[in-house]
């Protein structure tokens, strides 16, 4: 943003924001959270973290799948299946 004119600039990634400690304004205000700023190391850990949670909670199923999974079972074992 032009200090004194106050419009739009070619991106300069806010560095009076980020000396500040302060994330860059488009980040902030991404209504969808696409725009992600940091550290690239930390934020691939973070992605990383976050796909082998979404992994395991797929494998374990929920706690309505796993019910019905062990209601099925338990029929099964009655049958003798």
């Amino acid at each position: 943003m032009h200090p004194t004119l106050r419009i739009a600039v070619k991106c300069d990634r806010c560095v009076e924001r980020q000396a500040a400690g302060e994330e860059p304004a488009c980040v902030g205000a991404c209504p969808t959270h696409a725009l992600e700023f940091g550290d690239e190391d930390d934020l691939a850990k973070e992605k990383r973290l976050s796909a082998a949670a979404r992994v395991a909670h797929a494998v374990s199923g929920s706690a309505e799948k796993q019910t019905a999974n062990s209601s099925l079972d338990t029929l099964r074992s009655l049958r003798g299946l």
